[in-house]
């Protein structure tokens, strides 16, 4: 236990104040300082864990929280801390923002006392901690969502006599932030005197006789603006005594002005109604509420005796057809909120015998009671909406992309090809849509066609280019007109559109197509000719007549029978007469022409078919390649390849022959070791003879995978067989033993003991040989040589095996395109000649593999090789 945290413990049983300091916080965090030590300072587990650190990995020093308190804060912390040593009275209490582990701030109440002796002389300081991140996150919420409300709040402290305003409260009162109200000049900005007395009545009230007040008042700002503002008090009472006066401010002017807005526009707007002896109705949506004048019941069969200038309330539910209530069940949740401050539905009434259509449009109001409602006409448009019901169903299911609009651009109908067109939604999402929402991009190219159509014009386009909502354009043929409904007023428009962008862009390529035709047949590198259906040559370019030697008019007096090689025309003309019967539409072939010259020339020939209708044979168009100079070449590279051959199989017998030798010297070496070790026992005792025994085993191993290899030069990869990668390993381990013990080298292998790879056994043990030799020849002198061998799995058919060393590395940067080639090398050592990797190379490739390297000067390289891999 630290000896500060012991003492502390000795200190509360000792000193009643520490425990009462300690009870009355609620901590997150308790600290101790030695102040005649002060780099020694205990911290309880609790602050650290706040501040999102380990406890057991922070040491009891004063530095270490230092760094992660602000830097502002701390200046206050440090200054309040020498003020309460020298004074005792002088609290030490501050809120501070220390930085979270993570990178944010976490809000601390810092409190302290000095630990002092006799003299007052401080020793210790005793502290406690707070976390109040969330209560300082929630006053900051508060505040931004009083600015936002316009709502202020104020507070009269009676003890201190002392007024507050909250920066919002200012803003309403247009003062500067800086200002210092008080009771008095606060009752001034009260407009008049009136209001004056009526504030200082309730103030009075509240503080004599515990009223709280809530009431709209009206203020003159330190700008002479005239605001409306609603006023609450609420009094806090102590044994009997009010000693605070608490409450709010809000600034409600936009919202008077408009409550009286409306209040104007109901009235003239119920008067203009009346005297139009139109069908009237209020919609009281909040109390579920439907009156009707006189006018509106007689249209709705109901029978009354009110007199003109009243209504009567009805049940609205039994008057609206179920199947349109859900109309009004989805536009309520709207009205409740204000979201619609207008209403246009179209509505079944139920009149007793039948249901006719009726128009239903209102407009929010407002009573002189300050109620909010709505109030509209009724219409009957029976007639009108059947045929236009009629028309909407038939647009629905018309198979072409239509759409149907009234007169405010609205969706009424659409087909599912004219949603499919434009990528919508459904039936249900897009009807009742404007049509300047769904295109917002396009719709400007519109208004104009709309005009134009308003006069009973019907417009057509057969290819318009049109801006579409994704920014790109298409072509659309289109048909705008007018619908009409009884007595011929226009209801609105019908659109028909349809994408013709394939065919418009199929006919420009048609046209590009044509043109690019023309200019690559008369510039193309290669002959371009036309032929008619017998064969006679109808039209050439330049590169013809270079290859015949013909001149255009000699050539088109002639056939491509009259210059085709004898030896060639039947094959040609057989192919020919399958592309007339349709058993094939083009054909390719290598033949000769005999030029004008009398040389002869190879070409290779392509030749297709144009039919007319009926599938007759129009012509013929032939691609003919001068091939010529590839033909002699051909020539030389076989013979070549037949000079190489030659020299393979001399080499194959001289490799034969060495092998052949080299297995008897080897013979002769091994039976006079025997000799030796029979005649002279004590030799197996000497170190050297065992190296050299083993170099006669190792010699006979190279001489029968030399004999391996020379079994294997063109062989393929069906002649390989399972080999057992951790037993090559070891053989290669073993055939360097004395520079693996020399060296000092560190194998560490993970190969395991059954796993197999299908190969030539001498290019794997090769490959293991190679490998750790170069490691060993090219460690590095600061550390130990190390080699690491393992393998990954790669995928399902390939296996890789990694050699990773420590060694001295290589600079890819300037020797990436060299490492694996032939006479190469990047370090100097006395028994590098290059030849290595550009063997293994080989060896791998060989095996149907590839090997790759990464490597970093002076930490070491990593070899990846590559092989084929299947479990058995």
């Amino acid at each position: 236990m630290n000896y500060l945290q012991k003492e502390l413990y000795d200190l509360i049983q000792q000193d009643i104040k520490v425990f009462e300091f300690i009870q009355s916080s609620a901590l997150d965090g308790l600290w101790y300082w030695d102040l005649e030590s002060p780099e020694n300072e205990w911290m309880s587990e609790r602050f650290w864990e706040v501040m999102g650190y380990e406890p057991e990995k922070m040491p009891h020093k004063a530095a270490a929280w230092q760094d992660k308190i602000h830097p502002d804060d701390l200046k206050v912390a440090i200054e309040n801390f020498n003020a309460h040593c020298e004074d005792p009275k002088h609290p030490y209490d501050q809120i501070v923002r220390y930085f979270h582990k993570d990178g944010g701030t976490v809000w601390v109440r810092c409190r302290g006392m000095a630990i002092r002796d006799e003299n007052g002389k401080p020793l210790r300081m005793l502290g406690a901690h707070n976390e109040i991140t969330n209560l300082k996150q929630r006053g900051e919420l508060l505040e931004q969502t009083s600015k936002l409300a316009n709502i202020g709040y104020w507070s009269l402290n009676l003890i201190r006599n002392q007024l507050f305003w909250s920066d919002e409260t200012k803003r309403i009162h247009e003062v500067e932030e800086s200002y210092t109200p008080d009771v008095k000049n606060g009752i001034q900005f009260y407009h008049g005197a009136e209001e004056q007395q009526r504030i200082s009545d309730y103030v009075q009230a509240a503080l004599k006789e515990g009223k709280s007040f809530d009431d709209t008042f009206s203020i003159k700002t330190s700008k002479g603006r005239i605001r409306k503002v609603r006023s609450i008090g609420i009094p806090d009472f102590v044994n009997g005594e009010c000693r605070m006066l608490r409450g709010l401010f809000q600034d409600i002017t936009d919202q008077k002005e408009a409550e009286e807005n409306l209040k104007h526009q109901a009235i003239g707007y119920q008067t203009a109604l009346e005297a139009a002896d139109l069908g009237v109705w209020e919609w009281h949506h909040r109390e579920a509420k439907l009156k009707l004048n006189y006018k509106a019941l007689e249209l709705c069969k109901i029978e009354t005796h009110i007199t003109p200038g009243e209504m009567l309330e009805v049940d609205w539910l039994n008057l609206i057809y179920s199947k349109d209530l859900g109309k009004i069940e989805a536009l309520i949740p709207k009205l409740h909120s204000r979201k619609k401050s207008e209403i246009n539905l179209a509505l079944r009434i139920n009149t007793g015998t039948v249901y006719r259509w009726t128009r239903w449009i209102g407009h929010l109001s407002m009573n002189s009671n300050g109620e909010v409602y709505y109030l509209g006409i009724i219409e009957d448009v029976h007639d009108q909406y059947e045929q236009q019901q009629l028309l909407q169903a038939f647009i629905r299911e018309s198979p072409n992309p239509v759409v149907m609009l009234n007169r405010e651009f609205k969706v009424l109908a659409s087909s599912q090809a004219w949603l499919d067109l434009h990528l919508l939604g459904s039936h249900q999402e897009v009807e009742g849509q404007n049509f300047n929402y769904l295109f917002p991009r396009s719709s400007s190219q519109w208004l104009p066609y709309f005009k134009r159509t308003e006069e009973g014009e019907t417009i057509k386009s057969n290819a318009e280019l049109l801006l579409q909502e994704d920014g790109s354009s298409r072509w659309m043929k289109w048909e705008l007109k007018p619908w009409y409904q009884e007595g011929h007023q226009m209801g609105g428009y019908i659109l028909y559109q349809e994408d013709v962008s394939a065919h418009r862009a199929a006919s420009e390529r048609l046209k590009i197509s044509e043109r690019t035709f023309r200019g690559n047949f008369e510039n193309a590198a290669i002959g371009m000719a036309i032929l008619d259906s017998e064969g006679k040559w109808l039209q050439v370019n330049d590169k013809v007549l270079d290859i015949t030697g013909y001149s255009r008019d000699e050539l088109l007096n002639l056939s491509f029978q009259d210059i085709t090689h004898p030896d060639d025309l039947n094959s040609d003309l057989a192919l020919l007469q399958q592309l007339i019967d349709g058993s094939r539409d083009h054909y390719q072939m290598e033949k000769r022409y005999i030029t004008k010259q009398g040389e002869v020339v190879y070409i290779l020939l392509g030749a297709s078919v144009i039919r007319d209708d009926n599938g007759g044979v129009l012509y013929f168009v032939s691609q003919i390649i001068d091939i010529n100079a590839r033909k002699l070449a051909e020539k030389k590279v076989q013979m070549l390849l037949e000079q190489e051959q030659q020299r393979s199989d001399r080499l194959n017998s001289f490799t034969h022959i060495v092998s052949h030798n080299l297995r008897s010297h080897s013979s002769s070496i091994s039976r006079l070791i025997e000799f030796l070790k029979e005649e002279h026992p004590d030799l197996l005792k000497n170190e050297m003879f065992e190296y050299l025994i083993q170099a006669s085993s190792n010699l006979s191993a190279t001489i029968e995978n030399l004999k391996e290899v020379v079994e294997i030069q063109g062989a393929t990869t069906s002649q390989m067989k399972p080999c057992n990668l951790k037993e090559l390993q070891d053989l290669a381990i073993m055939g360097l033993k004395l520079q693996i013990q020399s060296s000092g080298i560190k194998i560490q292998s993970e190969i395991s003991d059954d796993l197999e790879l299908v190969g030539f056994r001498a290019y794997l043990e090769s490959l293991f040989y190679n490998m750790i030799s170069n490691a060993i020849r090219f460690s590095s002198p600061d550390r130990k040589p190390e080699i690491k061998i393992y393998t990954k799995r790669k995928s399902k058919n390939f296996i890789d095996i990694y050699f990773e060393d420590n060694g001295v590395g290589i600079d890819l940067e300037r020797n990436a395109d060299r490492v694996f080639g032939m006479y190469n090398t990047f370090h100097y050592h006395p028994e590098s000649r290059g030849l290595g990797l550009f063997l293994t190379r080989n060896q791998v490739e060989v095996m149907g593999g590839q090997i790759t390297v990464e490597s970093v000067v002076n930490q070491g390289t990593i070899f990846r090789v590559t092989l084929p891999y299947e479990e058995s």
